[in-house]
Formats: C-alpha cells, structure tokens, sequence
C-alpha cells in the first residue's frame, strides 16, 4: 500500500493496493505543489512539485507574486502591524480583501479611494495576503499581523 505520503508499506493482510514493491513505488506519489507565477498553488500530481506541502507553497508562491509588483506603488504599513494598517495605492481603489494562510477570506471592504486605515483587531497574529481591487486589475501583498 501507499501511505500518501510517497512511502510504500505491507499491511501484512494480503489486501494490500499493489502486487508488488516496485509496482507500489511506480505508482506511490507523493503530493507535491507547484507555484503558477500567479499567487496560486496547483498539484501537479507527478510528486515533482517544487514544495511539498500545500501551506510551503502558498507562503513561497505569495512572495513570488509579491516581488513581481514590488516596483507598484501599493503600500501597506506599518508591516507587521497589530491594531490597524494603513493600505495605500496610486490607482482608485475598489476593494480590499485579506484572507488567511488557509485563503479564507477574513475582511472584505468596499471603498472608492486611493487609501484606506484598516482595522484588524478581529484578526489573529499570522501571515495574510491583503488583495486590492481596482477597476480592472487586482494586485496582492502580504501582511503580518504580530
């Protein structure tokens, strides 16, 4: 059997999934994640994924796309934070959401400015991806709430 993990094991019922040890070890993948350069984190179900771990990958993947818009002018501070952060961009802004590690959406606000003071005493110390909406693109940063 296959323990999903990559690991080939026997039971030692006779009721294993495979025949053999090679045949276990052909067929045994282990879950691996792939970054899309997007911000999102896909399996590509080979076990050649660059992280292994879906929550690696999130982390890794967010900064990935992070970097690629570092030269934008969204500023989010102070980062970290802990009561309140102040989110600011050169275009009008439409929305702004923040989800979780576990990309749970947490705080969705509906604004029409080009800054905002959020408030995040409702949120717990972590890692979140803050997601600025404007009227036809969407840019994400990270925030750390400690």
């Amino acid at each position: 059997d296959c323990d999903g993990l990559g690991n080939c094991y026997d039971p030692g019922t006779g009721n294993g999934q495979y025949s053999s040890l090679l045949s276990c070890q052909n067929n045994c993948v282990f879950p691996s994640w792939d970054c899309d350069g997007l911000g999102n984190c896909y399996d590509p179900g080979t076990g050649n994924g660059q992280y292994i771990s879906l929550t690696n990958c999130e982390l890794e993947c967010i900064n990935v796309l992070m970097n690629e818009y570092s030269e934008l002018d969204l500023n989010v501070y102070p980062n970290p934070a802990k009561s309140e952060c102040i989110i600011t961009f050169s275009k009008k802004i439409k929305q702004i959401r923040i989800f979780d590690i576990s990309a749970r959406l947490c705080i969705s606000k509906e604004i029409n400015s080009n800054a905002i003071v959020l408030d995040l005493r409702e949120l717990s110390k972590g890692v979140y991806t803050i997601e600025v909406i404007t009227a036809d693109e969407s840019f994400k940063k990270q925030l750390i709430i400690k």
